[in-house]
């Protein structure tokens, strides 16, 4: 599997914060097949309703805590649905390369979505949506009363990804933890014998959180139509960092938080 961020950009050492569209390519009978996806938008209407497709896409993944009688814990969760929702609606078009570097575009139809591999929407969706975030403690800047981290970012499956940049972000001030600890619900309900737990991973706050603490990145930009970039600032930070991005980045740091200081 391949992937490529579209862009004209000029400067080839900015990653776009701002993309748009994103390629990934599958091996396909001694060729490839390629699909072209749109990035999730943090607001479009569905019927009547307004939707961040990011937070329902999370939303249709959660998973379950089964206690069945005993004390005997089960974890259940599919998120085959969430991907297949997800992939229809970011999937905008796809063609197949031949051996012979000729390619054939391919009608994506109601009836050829269907039938599209689910691996392949999977693999699709993760390699547009995913972002896998490494804190560098080498350069850390710990205070009594905070400091500053610095997290490198990749986007994209982990046999293609995409170095995004190097982000610094503040410490967790008190108010923001409890915040974020009270965003978070827990629901248990009786089901027979069993008692049934989901938890919401408080998906909107930790965005929020992002726009809060974030305060600077390395080796990302923001391009214009033509395709010139400029560092980003942290206003474009704010307005251009994708939703899953942000959600990755802070759950990735909150992680490390409370591993260091129990909380």
């Amino acid at each position: 599997m391949s992937l490529q961020n579209q862009t004209d950009a000029a400067d080839a050492a900015l990653y776009a914060l701002n993309w748009q569209e994103r390629e990934v390519a599958f091996p396909f009978n001694k060729g490839s097949v390629t699909y072209v996806f749109r990035r999730a938008q943090n607001q479009v209407w569905i019927g009547n309703e307004p939707v961040n497709e990011a937070a329902r896409f999370y939303e249709m993944s959660k998973s379950e805590t089964v206690i069945k009688r005993g004390g005997v814990r089960e974890d259940h969760g599919d998120s085959s649905e969430a991907y297949a929702w997800l992939w229809d609606r970011l999937a905008l078009r796809a063609f197949i390369t031949k051996e012979d570097g000729t390619t054939q575009d391919i009608d994506l139809t109601p009836e050829t979505r269907k039938t599209i591999k689910p691996i392949h929407k999977e693999l699709g969706v993760n390699a547009t949506c995913a972002y896998r975030c490494e804190v560098l403690e080498d350069r850390t800047e710990e205070t009594l009363s905070g400091g500053n981290y610095f997290v490198r970012v990749y986007h994209g499956s982990a046999k293609a990804e995409a170095l995004v940049g190097v982000f610094c972000v503040s410490f967790w001030d008190e108010l923001t933890r409890r915040k974020h600890k009270n965003s978070i619900v827990q629901r248990s309900e009786r089901r027979g014998t069993d008692l049934v737990s989901t938890i919401d991973p408080a998906i909107f706050p930790m965005a929020e959180m992002f726009d809060k603490l974030v305060q600077s990145v390395e080796g990302a930009g923001v391009f214009d139509g033509e395709g010139n970039g400029k560092p980003a600032t942290l206003e474009d930070l704010r307005k251009n960092a994708d939703f899953f991005l942000k959600v990755d980045l802070m759950a990735a740091l909150i992680t490390h938080w409370e591993d260091r200081t129990g909380k």
